[in-house]
């Protein structure tokens, strides 16, 4: 994994999952929305997209989604109940 100054975090997750707690500054599109909205993450070409969810398994699919539309993506293994606040 690159440095956080080259990555960006995407939450997955619904609005209700995030509104109770979620990283700050990450970028908010939930993964039913991602294909239609994939469009807004074109200005991160260049940086680690690293997606996460709350347990680790819609950002698998979301990573997947992006890796074949050729962004440089990571999933956040264990999500963000296993993120250390």
């Amino acid at each position: 994994m690159k440095d956080s100054r080259s990555s960006v975090l995407l939450d997955v997750r619904t609005a209700g999952e995030r509104s109770s707690k979620s990283i700050k500054n990450s970028i908010h599109i939930p993964v039913g929305e991602l294909r239609n909205r994939k469009d807004e993450l074109k200005k991160y070409k260049d940086k680690e997209i690293i997606c996460y969810c709350q347990t680790g398994s819609r950002s698998i699919s979301a990573a997947s989604m992006l890796k074949k539309e050729n962004f440089l993506v990571a999933n956040m293994k264990g999500g963000i109940v296993r993120y250390n606040f």
